[in-house]
């Protein structure tokens, strides 16, 4: 995918990524955050 210009992807492709596809995506991201930022935190207790 381009940062600048036209986006050459067809009209289906750029219809796919409504709204709600794109919160359940932002919520998996949450999830991992939360879950690396736990890892780290319990790491640096147990090591320091």
């Amino acid at each position: 995918m381009k940062l600048f210009g036209d986006d050459d992807r067809p009209d289906w492709e750029k219809m796919s990524n409504d709204g709600m596809n794109k919160f359940l995506i932002f919520l998996i991201f949450c999830i991992f955050a939360y879950g690396f930022i736990y890892a780290l935190i319990e790491l640096f207790h147990k090591y320091f």
